[in-house]
């Protein structure tokens, strides 16, 4: 028979049994519609994800040098990387207003009690920066005018206007020109006369904008404090030469050097492995540059990837569903062979090959199944866009055109879902159609064509089950290694948790068969039980048991599968929530959280034993989170600087602060908080 005549018969077939079609190209709709739609959202949803948050993100390292001559070496390596994209010098210092007519021999420190107390200077932190860098760090503040800055421009903060507009008596608006002095040293405690600052003038300086710092996770705001940022001025490097950059450098203003990295090359391995890039890249920069310290902005990246966690194994826990749907389509094909038997056998009597039989069913069981990929995949394209777009709880046609233009396509799992679903149902086609024509054989060489099946299919059940033990087994002690002293999954610890709940799936699926195997050949040993329940029909339902036509194995083992699937999935679910509830309760359920890391504190006891030192004390700081804002965190000991700490506000009197820390020696778990953090807590 030619192709074309097996082409033709299962378009006449399929016509004539819409029904069973539809009920076979459903389940092969649902299942795959389900794999390729999540696994379509999951990986597109990362990707756009990473890309927002890297081009969102300033920079993602900074990097300083004890050795400040190796500086300009160390930013020719980071730009000659592949997965950087471009560096920033960025340097901080002193600057002023109103002190261009100002002696040199002026007294300008401390501050609030200057030489000329009505008409004084204004003293603020400088942050020189290039102009390139101002776009990456432009959504980290609040602008009144424009944020954007030429040469000969500046933007000062609400802090500085208000003291402008105390010192010159006039309101502070963004189109003002003054004068602008940038301090090229910075000086000591010790140095309190104007000249000592090396302040350079800069006449008629447009105020292009005002700000202030919109609180966030950044490089500039964990680089340069609260404190910094609220009393500052933002002026471009590019106004001053190289000499005077250079008279910066030597009196010891080194530049902080920030590092952007290429967003393409960062995320093309996956989102799970732009932490590891980063980090890679830090070592081997200090590899390269022993004298290199570096900072990375790594907590973000964490946050991003424990988001995104839950998306790369959320396609797991509709195995249950996959798992039904695959019955379905199982059961489909039984029904639809079983109700052709008589037309098979007939084809049989009048001369057709078994072989052909098969392709002939083959050919239309292909046919659907080719039809339910096409819809499934066509589906897919619908369904994954659609989940983000209703996001909100309305549908966002922006959204929703935006994923589907940068939708990332899963090829490896697409193919491999094909290819299973071209598989299974050929090799159950076949397999059902071959006990069919067993039926037309002799008793003897049916019941030992049976027999060799079932020892055939006892030995592949055992070997499967073995297998699988072995690589749960594995898997168990394998991600019980990983997770000891861990509070919080990572992406490859989620994705070895994925594996090893598709084991236990696997494993419970095998298990179910063994045990409906068992459940089938207890039932048909009891005639004795059935003899005494059922005196007069034990007879009938002893035999009943005893055939397999009329055993309810297969419903038994159905049951069985579905409702372990059910009760297992609930309770992954159960989990779950309860592990995300736990994760909620440890972020929000302490003030303050503080990491550190082991501390030498030899230096306290080597500076006490110089001669003429009388007394030190070493402070400890470390980097906390208030809820949601970052807190430095200093540790000290109360009563040495009661004796030795200088207090820098003039109201407290230094009974009240000598009584404020004897207080705090005394409490256990007491801290002196300041008035921003006192503010959070209120």
């Amino acid at each position: 028979m030619s192709f074309d005549f097996y082409l033709k018969s299962a378009f006449r077939s399929i016509k004539n049994k819409k029904r069973q079609s539809t009920l076979y190209i459903s389940g092969i709709f649902i299942s795959l519609t389900l794999l390729v739609s999540l696994r379509l959202w999951s990986a597109t949803a990362e990707e756009l994800a990473a890309t927002d948050f890297l081009e969102s993100q300033d920079f993602e390292m900074k990097v300083t040098s004890y050795l400040p001559e190796e500086l300009p070496e160390i930013s020719s390596w980071l730009e000659m990387d592949p997965l950087v994209e471009s560096t920033y010098k960025l340097y901080n210092n002193l600057a002023c207003f109103n002190a261009e007519n100002k002696p040199g021999t002026y007294v300008w420190s401390p501050e609030d009690q200057q030489e000329d107390p009505s008409d004084p200077i204004s003293i603020t932190a400088l942050g020189l920066f290039p102009q390139k860098a101002l776009q990456r760090i432009k959504n980290q503040f609040f602008i009144r005018g424009s944020f954007d800055i030429g040469l000969n421009e500046c933007l000062i903060s609400e802090y500085e206007a208000a003291e402008l507009e105390r010192i010159f008596h006039t309101p502070i608006v963004p189109g003002m020109n003054l004068t602008l002095s940038v301090a090229r040293n910075s000086p000591e405690r010790s140095e309190i006369y104007l000249h000592q600052l090396e302040l350079l003038h800069f006449p008629n300086v447009t105020i292009k904008g005002i700000y202030r710092t919109w609180p966030m996770i950044s490089m500039l705001q964990k680089t340069y404090s609260s404190s910094f940022l609220k009393d500052s001025v933002i002026f471009l490097s590019e106004n001053l030469d190289e000499t005077s950059i250079l008279e910066m450098e030597v009196n010891g203003i080194e530049p902080n050097i920030f590092v952007k990295m290429n967003t393409e090359k960062m995320k093309e391995e996956g989102i799970n492995q732009i932490l590891n890039k980063l980090i890679d890249l830090a070592n081997r920069l200090k590899i390269a540059f022993q004298s290199s310290q570096y900072i990375l902005l790594d907590s973000p990246i964490e946050d991003l990837l424990q988001s995104y966690t839950l998306s790369q194994y959320a396609i797991t826990f509709l195995v249950p569903v996959i798992v039904f749907s695959l019955l379905l389509t199982f059961y489909t094909i039984n029904i639809i062979i079983e109700s052709r038997k008589e037309q098979i056998l007939t084809l049989k009597d009048r001369g057709a090959q078994n072989s052909q039989i098969i392709i002939m069913l083959l050919v239309e069981f292909l046919l659907l199944t080719l039809l339910g990929i096409v819809f499934a995949i066509a589906f897919s394209f619908i369904l994954a866009p659609i989940i983000p777009s209703l996001a909100s709880g309305t549908f966002s046609k922006t959204v929703f055109v935006k994923f589907l233009i940068n939708i990332k396509f899963p090829f490896s799992l697409t193919f491999y879902s094909i290819l299973g679903a071209f598989f299974l149902p050929t090799i159950f086609v076949i397999f059902k159609l071959e006990s069919i024509f067993t039926m037309q054989l002799e008793e003897r060489i049916v019941k030992k064509s049976q027999q060799f099946q079932k020892k055939v299919f006892i030995g592949i059940l055992s070997a499967l089950t073995l297998i699988f033990t072995s690589l749960l087994i594995f898997n168990t002690i394998q991600l019980s290694r990983e997770l000891e002293d861990v509070f919080t999954f990572s992406l490859t610890q989620a994705q070895k948790s994925m594996r090893g709940f598709l084991l236990v799936l696997t494993l419970l699926f095998l298990v179910t068969i063994i045990i409906t195997l068992i459940v089938e050949k207890l039932l048909g040993k009891t005639k004795g039980i059935m003899k005494r329940l059922f005196k007069h029909n034990y007879f009938i339902i002893s035999n009943n048991l005893k055939s397999s036509k009329h055993r309810f194995s297969k419903l038994l083992g159905i049951f069985i599968l579905l409702s372990s699937l059910n009760v297992f999935s609930l309770n992954i679910y159960y989990s779950l929530n309860k592990n995300d509830q736990l994760i909620a309760n440890y972020n929000n359920g302490s003030d303050l959280r503080i990491q550190t890391s082991y501390t030498d504190i030899s230096y306290e006891n080597n500076l006490s034993a110089i001669e003429g030192v009388n007394e030190t004390m070493g402070v400890l700081s470390a980097e906390g989170k208030l809820i949601y804002n970052s807190a430095t965190v200093y540790g000290i000991d109360p009563l040495v600087y009661a004796r030795i700490g200088r207090w820098e506000y003039q109201t407290i009197k230094q009974k009240e602060i000598t009584a404020m820390f004897l207080k705090l020696n005394e409490t256990a778990n007491g801290a002196i908080v300041s008035d921003f953090v006192a503010r959070r807590l209120n």
